[in-house]
């Protein structure tokens, strides 16, 4: 947007236009961002109403056809009556033609929230036939299976453990205290006192 500030101007009316008009438009990430803080501002004040002299000054400055005033203050102002900003979404779409010109500029989606045009990204539906998904669930009822949760729950903390065994039997034993007053090992634990098999 390296031009003269009147031709700056007036290519910041004709991309507020648009997104007026269209709700939707797709240009250059630096001219997008750049329209994104007057659309913004644009809402902002036109909230103040159709009878307030700056807000219709504003909107007649801004829009360059007539017709958009109306579609301002009657659709758009009403959509945002209860939200406090965010009137926008700039969504990054990467460069345009890179394989064909190595210094294409990259492009973006402005849009106005709440438009009546399917959403750029889609929702993520969460579907239980996914592999991950699948996965997952196994890995739940495995664990449900051996009651691992439960044993989880009775460890102590700072208890170490000594595992042996295979997975399948892991056998969990205390490691053995050493009394430090009689250089010798204590005697041998009861079951009780011994780990619990996983």
């Amino acid at each position: 947007m390296s031009r003269g500030p009147q031709a700056r101007l007036r290519l910041l009316q004709g991309m507020v236009t648009a997104l007026v008009r269209h709700e939707r438009i797709e240009t250059s990430y630096s001219k997008a961002h750049e329209t994104q803080k007057y659309a913004e501002k644009l809402i902002d004040v036109a909230k103040r109403g159709y009878k307030n002299p700056e807000a219709m000054k504003v909107a007649t400055t801004w829009l360059t056809e007539e017709d958009l005033v109306h579609k301002l203050f009657k659709v758009l102002v009403p959509r945002y009556e209860n939200s406090p900003g965010n009137y926008t979404k700039l969504w990054n779409i990467g460069e345009r033609g890179n394989h064909l010109h190595p210094k294409a500029s990259p492009m973006a989606f402005l849009e106005y929230c709440g438009n009546p045009f399917p959403p750029l990204q889609p929702t993520k539906k969460k579907n239980p036939n996914w592999l991950i998904n699948v996965l997952l669930q196994g890995v739940k009822d495995d664990v449900e299976k051996t009651d691992a949760l439960e044993l989880a729950k009775t460890v102590t903390l700072g208890t170490k453990y000594d595992f042996t065994g295979n997975l399948d039997q892991d056998v969990r034993v205390k490691k053995q205290s050493v009394d430090t007053s009689s250089k010798t090992k204590t005697d041998k634990k009861t079951p009780d006192d011994e780990g619990t098999p996983v």
